[in-house]
């Protein structure tokens, strides 16, 4: 409300002065509040509270909103009771204000300070303001509360011309001529009487809902613009009105937060804060808590529509909120329930739409419900792919779209990308028009010609890597519509289709991490094909099996039996090297290292026969095997082997940097940590345009080198880097991130700093069924128990790491886990003794995973309890 200072004669300043005007509102046994203190308590208490009006006061600059706190034993004063106390500023006026009709508000306004605050200076600064937006934006509502707080600025009045009940543009200026209350005899221009009765007044005239009669409503305001002196026109419209010096403000949707956003994000936006509103109004027991999530989902998939919200608030008579966020789905049947006070236009959601939709041409009608295929934004060239068929004219987009845009269906494109964007709700109602018109089909495959061959970018790797950063940055632009494309493929019953989709943002989705995304993909399109071998079905599995192979997966070996299966029946060699490859992984981390070497080299020779480009692939998880083995020389020659073939072949699909990559690896296990770091710091360099996973990765690795060589502030400063690009959906990688980190901590600034992070990594091992991972934990763990003298428990788990690391016979330790564990067992085996160390060692071997785990968590728990500062 303002300030307040404490003066030794009492408190003084704008706050006081406010409270002092409202107390001389009060009537016996009411409780009055401003807007602001309803608007610090109305979500943060069971209070309910009744609007009585906004009210100019006495010596504040602005009007205040009043509200009663209604319970019982209070009493809500009546409007008649409030008269003579102040002046009202909505409803009927006193007869020492300005003139106006502004109507009184039943419901309360939520939000648009800032838009207030815009479209007010906009009218300060310009003669003629334009709102506009899609239906249901709140045009009206922002016009009339900026109107509100205008009043006193105009004072020969502030008028609302309501012009969606007319049908032809000669009813233009006698419906503003009976609004203001200029008489016009007949015979004469109305136009003329207007502007001689206007012409030095100070009047700010609200012409809302202009669309439908655009053009009349633009030479009207033109002329009335040229021919008074002080007259101001804010008009509301869902396109522009095109005259000379108007200033146009596009309302924006309500905010809401994102789905991370926590209880009181969501409490505070406004969209759920109009939803609350309307929402106690249809059931007034109705509380935020506990409903957090529903309420957030639809306000989120209504796009912070002001009109849909309420319309969603309004189904609270008779569903629970969380039927209502599962319906939208389908929100214009869900939403049909018609208003009995609302305009025709209002009823309904789709109504609201109908209305703006009725105003287009037959063409603009045909591209606004093909757009609907699109799941995500799109450019100019897209819509001209994918949309410009017959009855449509070609060369007809910049056309078409301009209309659609002004007139608030499409949104304008963004300045940077020049992509093109639909709120939710205006796709799902193209989509609808787009089915009932029979075009679904047609316009599919369209986007399938864009998506699959014409607009796509060449494959990564046979264009100079200069360009990799756009096929990446087209395939993220892109992904929306891909996602799309793939639901339509299977609502029309078009499982290749679909399955074609997945194979092509195949590679995108690995790079992002959205590898859940890809099986699911990947599993509804093998389903849905027919149960025989085909190349695309092979490639599906053989992808599926790949992806599955990565999370461990049991369900691998069934794949692979029928990737198997497949290829020989269709004699694809390619598709048998890859499935020997995933099948030698799965033996080698099986326990059967010598059986899984021997497929791994089939496989290699099968790809290299088959000049294919999986060949990487099984070379980069042969080169872990062998390392796992301490076989560096052999894993040296593999790599010689994949630089030849791509050097013969051409084999380019992976970056140029991989062979560095791979060359850097070996050097980590062999502890030679300086080559390890002048390998990757080169491979980072090359990686910095390639998308965030790929640097994230290779900064991870010259972070781990840097970790061996004893460097911990530049560990630490890569690892940090590495984590924002690489978030814990990684879980491999996020496992050795906090694993280093932990360790960095450690070792700069004690164990109550790695606290945090061996309990990540514990957790993170957990979902991870790798022994490796498990050994490099309990290390770690270990490390802190050692750092604060508890030996025997460092002992149990430095013995529990070296029996995960040995499940596998013959595998060796990475080398700053056998140099930690080397230095630690000689120096507790001293501490101890030779017989209490050999007890506790043997312990420590005995446990299963999960009991170690836990043993792990008792010790962190001592050593830096969980929620207290380190």
């Amino acid at each position: 409300v303002g300030n307040v200072i404490v003066e030794p004669t009492g408190l003084v300043g704008d706050a006081v002065n406010v409270a002092s005007r409202i107390e001389s509102f009060g009537v016996p046994g009411a409780v009055l509040v401003s807007d602001a203190v309803y608007d610090l308590v109305r979500n943060q208490s069971r209070l309910d509270f009744v609007s009585l009006g906004q009210f100019d006061l006495d010596n504040v600059d602005r009007p205040f909103e009043i509200f009663a706190l209604a319970a019982e034993g209070l009493t809500v004063p009546s409007i008649d009771e409030l008269d003579g106390k102040g002046r009202r500023i909505t409803g009927d006026q006193a007869e020492d204000g300005p003139p106006t009709n502004l109507p009184y508000r039943i419901t309360e306004f939520i939000g648009r300070a800032t838009e207030i605050d815009a479209v007010r200076n906009l009218v300060g600064a310009r003669r003629l303001v334009t709102l506009t937006g899609s239906g249901g934006i709140g045009k009206t509502s922002l016009a009339i509360r900026t109107a509100t707080g205008l009043q006193s600025d105009f004072p020969d009045g502030v008028w609302l011309v309501e012009m969606a009940s007319l049908t032809d543009q000669v009813q233009i200026p006698g419906a503003i001529a009976s609004t203001i209350g200029i008489e016009v005899l007949p015979g004469q221009d109305i136009t003329d009487v207007l502007a001689e009765g206007l012409d030095g007044r100070r009047v700010l005239l609200i012409l809302d809902n202009c669309e439908h009669l655009i053009e009349g409503a633009a030479k009207q305001v033109d002329a009335l613009l040229r021919a008074t002196r002080s007259v101001n026109v804010l008009a509301t419209s869902r396109e522009t009105l095109r005259v000379e010096g108007e200033a146009t403000f596009r309302v924006p949707s309500l905010g809401y937060p994102d789905q991370e956003a926590t209880g009181d994000q969501i409490a505070a936006s406004e969209a759920v804060s109009l939803f609350m509103d309307r929402a106690t109004l249809t059931r007034t027991s109705f509380r935020l808590e506990g409903n957090e999530q529903p309420v957030l989902d639809i306000c989120r998939h209504l796009d912070g529509i002001p009109l849909a919200i309420e319309l969603a608030a309004a189904r609270l008579d008779t569903l629970t909120v969380a039927q209502i966020a599962q319906g939208l789905d389908d929100r214009f049947q869900l939403l049909a329930r018609k208003s009995r006070s609302a305009a025709p236009r209002q009823q309904t959601l789709e109504a609201m739409i109908d209305w703006s939709h009725d105003l287009l041409t037959e063409h603009e009608q045909v591209l606004l419900r093909r757009l609907g295929v699109f799941g995500g934004s799109f450019t100019a060239d897209a819509v001209e792919q994918v949309c410009l068929f017959p009855p449509l004219p070609p060369k007809a987009t910049a056309t078409l779209l301009e209309r659609l845009t002004d007139s608030s269906l499409v949104l304008p494109p963004d300045a940077d990308s020049q992509r093109y964007r639909m709120l939710e709700t205006m796709r799902a109602y193209a989509r609808d028009r787009l089915r009932a018109a029979g075009e679904v089909d047609t316009t599919l495959q369209q986007l399938a010609t864009y998506l699959l061959e014409e607009g796509l970018p060449t494959e990564p790797g046979t264009r100079p890597m200069s360009r990799y950063e756009d096929w990446l940055q087209w395939h993220s632009d892109e992904l929306g519509n891909y996602r799309e494309a793939i639901r339509l493929a299977f609502e029309r019953g078009e499982p290749e289709l679909a399955g074609r989709f997945a194979l092509e943002i195949h590679p995108y989705l690995m790079n992002a991490g959205l590898v859940d995304e890809l099986e699911d993909q990947l599993e509804d399109a093998i389903a849905f094909l027919a149960d025989e071998p085909t190349p695309l079905r092979l490639r599906l599995l053989t992808l599926l099996a790949g992806s599955a192979r990565n999370a461990n997966d049991p369900d691998g070996k069934r794949l692979i039996d029928l990737i198997h299966t497949d290829a020989e029946a269709l004699d694809d060699a390619e598709a048998i090297g890859q499935a020997l490859a995933l099948e030698s992984e799965l033996a080698f981390w099986e326990g059967n290292t010598r059986e899984g070497l021997e497929l791994l080299f089939q496989a290699v020779t099968a790809l290299e026969s088959a000049r294919s480009p999986a060949l990487e692939n099984a070379v980069i998880a042969g080169i872990e095997m062998l390392n796992r083995l301490g076989r560096f020389d052999e894993a040296e020659t593999l790599v010689a082997r994949l630089d030849a073939e791509r050097a013969d072949h051409a084999l380019t699909y992976r970056d140029h940097y991989m062979s560095d990559a791979l060359h850097g690896t070996i050097a980590i296990y062999r502890g030679d940590y300086q080559q390890a770091v002048d390998l990757f710091g080169t491979c980072a360099e090359h990686a910095r345009g390639l998308g965030p996973v790929p640097y994230g990765a290779m900064l991870l690795q010259k972070g781990h080198a840097e970790f061996g060589r004893g460097n911990y502030l530049a560990a630490r400063r890569l690892l940090d880097e590495a984590s924002v690009l690489m978030p814990d959906r990684y879980t491999v990688t996020a496992i050795w991130s906090h694993t280093f980190r932990s360790l960095i901590e450690l070792e700069i600034n004690g164990p109550g700093a790695a606290a945090p992070h061996l309990r990540n990594g514990l957790d993170l091992v957990a979902k991870q069924d790798s022994i490796i991972e498990r050994e490099a934990a309990f290390t770690c763990v270990a490390e802190a128990a050692l750092a604060t003298g508890r030996l025997a428990e460092a002992t149990v788990l430095h013995g529990a790491a070296a029996a995960a690391g040995s499940v596998i016979p013959g595998l060796v330790p990475e080398y700053w886990i056998q140099q930690r564990r080397e230095n630690a067992v000689a120096f507790l085996r001293n501490g101890l003794g030779p017989g209490e160390f050999d007890r506790h060692w043997e312990e420590g071997t005995g446990l299963m995973f999960d009991e170690a785990a836990d043993f792990a968590r008792r010790v962190l728990d001592e050593v830096a309890p969980p929620n207290v500062p380190a």
